[in-house]
Order: C-alpha cells, then sequence, then structure tokens
C-alpha cells in the first residue's frame, strides 16, 4: 500500500475500509462512524481501541470515511 504524501493519521488499506463497511452494513444505526482511541496503557505505554461511535468531538480531526459527503468544517477526510 502506498500511503498518501499529504496524510496524516490513520491510514487504512482498502481490505481494512472493506471490513469497516460491512462490519458497519451489519449495525441497525445510521450515522455510526469508526472511532481510533489512544489512551495510556499496555505493554508499550498505549492501548489502542477502534469502535464505532455516532459521537462528533471538536477535537475530531476526520469525520468522515470513505466516500461519505464531508461534515460542516471537516478537515481532510478519505480513509483515515
Amino acid at each position: 500500500m502506498t500511503r498518501p504524501q499529504d496524510s496524516t493519521g490513520v491510514v487504512l488499506t482498502a481490505t481494512a475500509v472493506a471490513k469497516v463497511k460491512e462490519l458497519l452494513d451489519r449495525e441497525a444505526h445510521d450515522g455510526l462512524r469508526l472511532r481510533v482511541s489512544v489512551a495510556p496503557g499496555g505493554c508499550s505505554g498505549l492501548r489502542y481501541q477502534l469502535f464505532f461511535d455516532d459521537r462528533i468531538f471538536d477535537g475530531d480531526r476526520v469525520t468522515r470515511f470513505g466516500d461519505e459527503p464531508a461534515a460542516p468544517g471537516s478537515e481532510g477526510g478519505g480513509h483515515e
């Protein structure tokens, strides 16, 4: 996979994008997004969590997924 030069943050492979879309399709709730969270803990000092969430916070860097229209005021987009 080639990482886009202007990309920062998390970049998903095509396989990961397909799996996330598959899991989202199984949910009965519209408006869910994949949230990636990093918190202190774990063996390396950081604990990573991935989960679906319908909330949008001021500090969120990407507020859309794939070909979904961008939310007003969002920065970036795509599969980050």
